[in-house]
């Protein structure tokens, strides 16, 4: 227990120090929230359960620190702005490394990935995307509060299981509340997609704009955008 406890609660304070969130070319995005400096508080209190030989501190390290991870990619994708531009320069140069691929001479070495279509209509969607800008800051932390949470549930597992459910009930409700206006959004768009498709374009522009009052990420969406020029063209109300 002690070396993979020791390696996790080092991983967890390494990861503060590495780029969480990976622009394509840029490198390290501006999130509006610093994630890394919530790492090293939990790796430095998980050192201190270490010290102390406190399986249940570290347990709830570890299950603290499988909650930032998530905590990151669900309000990169539902609340930080800064994904719009993301993906606007992750679709950029893909474009500009396909166009290089097929028009001009070859390079030497190994030639960037970018994947061309992330997707953004629905929260799902979104959360993809956020996952796929995820930096070695977010998959080190992962990685430490794994190497946390396995050898402790070995050792008092009942007691710790307990901990661990715990402190993701309270993990999960603060997520909850704080997400569930993404949700409804993504929600509230499905119902003005059905109402599209039935031409009901009058309650389709009030689902849109529900939904991007709601959800101010729907803002920045060029697909509600795009729906709600095709409802107000078809014959809607823009009053």
């Amino acid at each position: 227990m002690r070396l993979p406890t020791a390696i996790g609660t080092l991983l967890l304070v390494v990861s503060s120090f590495l780029i969480w969130i990976k622009a394509p070319i840029s490198g390290g995005a501006n999130p509006s929230v610093s994630f890394g400096w919530t790492a090293l508080i939990i790796g430095g209190i998980a050192g201190i359960g270490w010290f102390y030989r406190s399986s249940r501190v570290i347990v709830v390290c570890a299950v603290a620190g499988l909650g930032l991870c998530s905590f990151s990619v669900v309000y990169l994708a539902l609340r930080d702005p800064a994904i719009w531009s993301l993906v606007d320069e992750n679709s950029q140069y893909a474009t500009i490394i396909s166009f290089s691929r097929f028009n001009l001479p070859a390079n030497f070495g190994i030639e960037p990935f970018f994947q061309p279509n992330l997707s953004t209509e629905s929260a799902i969607d979104r959360l993809a995307a956020a996952l796929y800008f995820a930096g070695w800051g977010w998959w080190v932390c992962l990685t430490g509060a794994l190497l946390l949470l396995i050898p402790c549930l070995k050792i008092n597992g009942r007691q710790n299981i307990q901990w661990v459910a715990l402190t993701a009930s309270v993990m999960l409700a603060t997520q909850g509340t704080v997400f569930f206006k993404g949700f409804a959004a993504q929600y509230l768009q499905e119902q003005g997609d059905r109402d599209m498709a039935r031409g009901r374009y009058v309650e389709a522009i009030e689902r849109y704009r529900a939904a991007q009052r709601c959800d101010p990420q729907l803002n920045k969406s060029e697909q509600v955008h795009l729906h709600l020029a095709h409802a107000t063209l078809a014959g809607g109300d823009t009053a």
